[in-house]
């Protein structure tokens, strides 16, 4: 249980303290919402009409705790806002078992919305864990988004800077000492990286954010565009390609220079955004995230492990993270990488980010592009969730795969 939490929106700390509690309920005489709010003459919380949480089976529980009854309808509030800037706040934030604060950031043509889209997805789906307690503009945001790609149309991009961050509890479906845990999740989603103009609002947001994932377009690199393209036996193929290529990448391209460059300022980026000084190495756990799968599988050997499908979950259920795997996928890259010329670009890497903090992974969110009309089929997601489990498994939520040699 969490005895202090961060606000999502002002991002200033709470105790239980600080919140304002607000009803909520129905009013049972008038089928209407109770607006009651249960404060004192000067604003103050009315702490006199209280009851035990313990007592309320169908609300959240939080032991050693009590809540305001309203007086008006009899019945336990079930709203609380933050005291500073009044913002909602999910009602089990304090009962967690353990809060974490990730950041997400995407290149150009990346396709960061429509990944955070197609993990949260499929996350329920492929680990039994529930995703709840949603901020409310962030639901509203993701379902707009998952609508989009049930409905085969392309989701948009997230526009440039750093909104408020998602914030959304996980609960585990496997009980663990008489009750389920519950983890509060908070993920920062940044997209472009203009290192010139951070602001202190971006500085305190990513502030304590201990992992990163980054988020690449594998047709910015030279090598890989010009072998989908000159592998083609005909000319009309590698037409076809070249127009995919530009439907995956919205028309732009990039040379090794700039692909180069464009690592280096948006390292000094999240220098800035973290405070680091331009000559020191990031010091997070970072997930370096090839997108786009499916357009290079071929390019992977057979019997690549980063070409495999992966199931998360053992037989009884539980989440697993199976390290030797992510190792071995992870040099797979490097060895792509390499095997592509692309050592500058790695080179880079790096030299930017502390190399035993670094893992590479390789996804596809939807298993294909878009056609000429923007245009999507079925999603198939390749390994979507991989750089997310690994997370997970940082802080602590997923254990190691049974067996395995290896441990954290």
């Amino acid at each position: 249980m969490s005895n202090t939490v961060v606000c999502p929106n002002c991002l200033k700390k709470l105790s239980f303290g600080d919140v304002i509690f607000e009803c909520g309920n129905r009013d049972r005489s008038k089928e209407l919402t109770c607006s009651y709010y249960p404060r004192g003459k000067n604003g103050e919380i009315d702490m006199k009409e209280m009851i035990d949480m313990q007592a309320v089976p169908w609300i959240w529980q939080i032991p050693g705790k009590k809540i305001p009854k309203c007086p008006k309808c009899h019945e336990p509030v079930r709203i609380i806002k933050c005291r500073h800037c009044k913002e909602e706040l999910p009602f089990g934030i304090f009962d967690c078992d353990k809060r974490f604060r990730f950041g997400v950031f995407g290149t150009t043509g990346s396709g960061k919305t429509t990944f955070l889209t197609m993990m949260l997805m499929m996350f329920p789906k492929l680990t039994g864990m529930l995703i709840e307690g949603w901020d409310k503009e962030h639901f509203k945001k993701y379902t707009e988004n998952k609508n989009q790609i049930q409905d085969g149309r392309v989701v948009e991009a997230t526009r440039s800077g750093l909104d408020k961050p998602w914030l959304c509890l996980l609960r585990d479906r496997v009980s663990k000492g008489g009750k389920t845990p519950l983890y509060s999740m908070m993920v920062f989603d940044s997209s472009g990286h203009d290192s010139e103009n951070v602001t202190d609002t971006v500085k305190t947001m990513l502030k304590g954010v201990n992992s990163l994932v980054i988020l690449f377009d594998p047709l910015t690199l030279p090598s890989v565009r010009e072998e989908l393209v000159y592998q083609k036996e005909t000319a009309e193929e590698a037409e076809q390609m070249e127009k995919r290529i530009n439907r995956s990448r919205g028309g732009t391209a990039a040379g090794s220079g700039d692909v180069c460059n464009m690592v280096a300022e948006f390292a000094n980026y999240i220098r800035s955004c973290f405070g680091y000084r331009r000559n020191e190495q990031i010091d997070r756990d970072v997930a370096v995230v090839f997108t786009k799968f499916d357009l290079i599988r071929d390019m992977f050997p057979e019997g690549s492990k980063a070409a495999k499908p992966k199931s998360y979950t053992e037989k009884d259920g539980s989440v697993y993270f199976d390290e030797e795997e992510a190792d071995t996928v992870s040099r797979e890259i490097e060895d792509w990488l390499r095997e592509k010329g692309e050592n500058e670009f790695l080179s880079v890497i790096k030299t930017n980010f502390k190399e035993d903090r670094l893992k590479f992974f390789a996804v596809s969110s939807l298993g294909h592009a878009p056609d000429d009309q923007r245009k999507i089929g079925k999603p198939h997601p390749h390994r979507v969730l991989d750089p997310f489990i690994w997370m997970l498994w940082l802080e602590g939520v997923i254990k190691s795969k049974p067996g395995s040699n290896k441990g954290r």
